[in-house]
């Protein structure tokens, strides 16, 4: 008898941590975004752009988050309680691109680095919450 409900207590204890991570889960955040500017990192010049990005935030585990950009590039990155930061690398024409994104949480400043050997682009906007669109 004492089998037993040792045995249940284990099944019991089972599902109770197994609520306690779904009650702890973290719902994915969307951002509307609009890019403001960019900067030619090679030239030093600055140029004022029009774009939209819609990014989702999916919390991983502790501070790992994924970014997804457009539904199209994913970074891989952390949350702390000031930013969320990603990096993500990918081939554009046999090119290998490095790209690191940062969205300030408090202010909602965005940053998308892109570089490519001795070039790249900084891309600068503002990011607000966004809503999902069915």
């Amino acid at each position: 008898m004492q089998l037993i409900f040792s045995d249940l207590r284990s099944v019991v204890a089972s599902m109770l941590g197994a609520l306690a991570v779904v009650a702890h889960a973290v719902a994915p955040v969307h951002l509307e975004c609009q890019i403001e500017r960019t900067i030619d990192k090679a030239k030093g010049s600055a140029t004022p752009t029009t774009g939209n990005e819609h990014l989702l935030i999916s919390f991983l585990q502790g501070e790992a988050i994924s970014i997804v950009r457009n539904g199209r590039i994913r970074y891989e990155g952390r949350a702390t309680d000031a930013a969320f930061a990603g990096s993500a690398q990918f081939n554009f024409s046999g090119l290998v691109m490095d790209e690191v994104i940062t969205i300030n949480r408090y202010t909602g400043k965005l940053e998308i680095d892109l570089s490519a050997k001795d070039s790249g682009l900084l891309h600068l906007g503002v990011c607000k919450p966004g809503s999902r669109k069915f």
